[in-house]
């Protein structure tokens, strides 16, 4: 799952890796409620990237022990239910205040595949700079 800062289209709202986020009409996913890390959790990475060109926003990846499932009972078990192992998210700070951070995109395995999917995510992916990690 990607995100795309620059084009967020319609939102649904849902359960999705155990928080609560939205879902665009291009099925991406972009958790909401996640300001602080939980206790488990550690930021692995912290950086920037600019939403549309100018205004300069923050971003981090987040190291979880949990991969969380979907939720939703019609998918695959290993998709729908939360699962123990090492799992690297993305996040991504709002474009109104700084420290906020307000949607997210992906689940990966390693630290190098999130790195990876925040600078080659549409729109802002060319922008991203990295402080830490």
């Amino acid at each position: 799952m990607g995100f795309a800062a620059a084009n967020l289209g319609a939102f649904l709202v849902t359960k999705v890796f155990g928080k609560m986020a939205t879902v665009n009409s291009s099925n991406q996913t972009l958790v909401t409620k996640m300001n602080p890390p939980d206790n488990s959790e550690k930021v692995v990475a912290t950086g920037i990237f600019l939403y549309a060109g100018t205004i300069e926003c923050d971003l981090r990846i987040v190291l979880s022990p949990i991969r969380y499932g979907s939720g939703d009972d019609e998918d695959e078990p290993d998709i729908a239910h939360d699962s123990v192992g090492d799992t690297y998210y993305v996040q991504y700070g709002s474009t109104t205040q700084r420290g906020i951070f307000n949607a997210g995109g992906g689940a990966y395995p390693s630290l190098e595949e999130a790195r990876a999917a925040a600078e080659s995510a549409q729109g802002i992916g060319s922008t991203v700079r990295w402080h830490l990690g």
